[in-house]
């Protein structure tokens, strides 16, 4: 059991809710919630939060708490998350600048590796996950001093980079060992991580050009990593190591956002024991276009027995356009004005859960007969079919030809699909039409059970002042007037 005595009086910890208070006369990162006299239960300390809103009253505060943190043994073998987070009105960092006669693999010369073996010598604690959320601003070396200390024992590893501008020193850490490969004084301190979760946010050209992306090869390194979460807001370029790139024999579950299209390719062909894989491909407005016959190449390069593929396609930027907003008027209705080529995935025949978004499937234009193309992976039992945020000024496609094209789809997939048993739709704006009910009974008729989600539900256009209902009335009846939504079932 362990005691009020034990605790630090200036870390204060915060159970279940996150509620923040503040206090004039003490430091104002965290407090003690309701529940922290209970302390017979293990699970009240199975997260610690730091968390500091303001600048602190006295100067180095953080590090004190920090390091009080690391000394209670007592405490620390409670401790299974530890989540570390810095606001902004700290002063930023000094740039950080890589000599150009040194390569990557050089250590960052602001890293004591002395001091990182006593530290990690010195831990006792079983943590089993970190997250650790630092951008260019905050105590860095506090930080750093408590990542390294928590690193040997961790599972699940979270790092979420927010760069303005300025690497903060966790990224640097990560990066500067990550030319040396197998030899990276980073490896052994991770040996134990079996999940990672990389998100990096930043669109700065600078850190682009640092190369900070390239700490998402590190992971690849990892000895026992099972799943590996990889999330880019810009559209990433991998670079690859000109050594031998590692075979991650254990790697199962891979979930990649923002890669271009033609980036995966290299990076499936490594996986051997991939069998559910995530895809989320960010359109680039200076590509002007997706190319899908890139994508349909780089999933063939998968050596991994697939079997759970989903397929997804984002914006850059903040994510509501395609291209530009200043090139909104080359999409407009017609997809191949960004969408070129057609997915061909019927060699991937060992995938038998497949989704996939709306646009991705469409194999023709309107105007010359919409239809869902029917290189799908053969095998599939389970397909999924979402909306998606693809679509120009008037919308990419109107409901009435999507119906239609699903319909048509109910009726022929038997023959490049015949293991197909479920078909679930997200809510598409098309299902105030009405027609939920005949696709129901067409697809009941054709052997195949659909189902309707709201997994993915439509928020509403993206132009601005375009209200939901307004956005409603316009889908509604985007069929020609004279013209009705056949969907009978076909006779015997």
């Amino acid at each position: 059991m362990v005691s009020l005595v034990h605790l630090p009086k200036e870390l204060l910890v915060c159970i279940a809710k996150d509620t923040v208070l503040s206090s004039k006369d003490r430091i104002s990162l965290l407090l003690v919630s309701k529940w922290l006299h209970a302390l017979t239960l293990p699970l009240i300390y199975a997260t610690v939060r730091l968390r500091w809103i303001r600048k602190p009253l006295v100067d180095g505060a953080i590090s004190k708490l920090l390091r009080s943190l690391m000394a209670n043994r007592e405490l620390g073998l409670l401790i299974h998350q530890v989540s570390i987070s810095c606001g902004d009105y700290f002063p930023p960092s000094p740039p950080y600048r890589r000599p150009k006669d040194v390569n990557h693999t050089t250590p960052i010369e602001s890293l004591d590796m002395h001091h990182v073996n006593q530290l990690i010598d010195e831990a006792n604690v079983p943590h089993s996950k970190l997250w650790a959320c630092a951008v260019a601003n905050g105590d860095q070396e506090a930080v750093i001093s408590l990542f390294l200390c928590l690193l040997p024992r961790l599972k699940s590893f979270s790092l979420e980079e927010a760069f303005t501008g300025t690497p903060s020193i966790l990224s640097m850490t990560l990066e500067s060992g990550i030319g040396a490969q197998e030899d990276s004084f980073m490896t052994p301190l991770l040996q134990s991580v079996r999940d990672v979760n990389f998100s990096y946010s930043a669109v700065h050209v600078e850190c682009m050009k640092q190369g900070c992306i390239r700490k998402a090869l590190f992971f690849l390194y990892l000895p026992q990593l099972r799943s590996l979460h990889l999330q880019f807001k810009a559209s990433a370029i991998l670079p690859w190591p000109r050594k031998k790139p590692p075979t991650p024999q254990r790697l199962r579950r891979l979930s990649l956002s923002g890669l271009r299209e033609a980036q995966a390719g290299p990076l499936l062909s490594i996986l051997p024991a991939l069998n559910d894989l995530t895809w989320c491909p960010a359109f680039d407005d200076k590509q002007r276009y997706l190319d899908l016959d890139a994508m349909s190449a780089a999933l063939k390069m998968a050596i991994g027995p697939l079997t759970t593929l989903k397929l997804d396609v984002s914006s850059i930027g903040n994510g509501k356009y395609m291209v530009h907003p200043d090139h909104m008027g080359h999409t407009g209705p017609d997809p191949h004005t960004f969408l070129r080529g057609t997915l061909a995935l019927e060699s991937l025949s060992t995938v038998v859960f497949f989704t996939a978004a709306l646009p991705l499937l469409l194999g023709m234009a309107p105007g010359s007969g919409l239809q869902i193309g029917p290189s799908l992976p053969r095998n599939i039992e389970h397909l999924v079919i979402n909306e998606s945020h693809l679509r120009g000024e008037d919308g990419l496609w109107d409901m009435y030809s999507a119906a239609c094209a699903l319909a048509d789809f109910l009726e022929s997939c038997h023959l490049f699909t015949p293991q197909l048993r479920r078909l679930s739709l997200g809510r598409f704006r098309w299902l105030c039409l009405e027609i939920a009910d005949e696709l129901v009974h067409l697809g009941r008729f054709c052997g195949i059970e659909v189902v309707f989600h709201e997994k993915k539900s439509w928020q509403g256009d993206f132009r601005p002042g375009y209200k939901l209902s307004e956005s409603f009335e316009a889908w509604v009846w985007r069929a020609p007037s004279n013209t009705h939504l056949n969907l009978e079932t076909p006779g015997p």
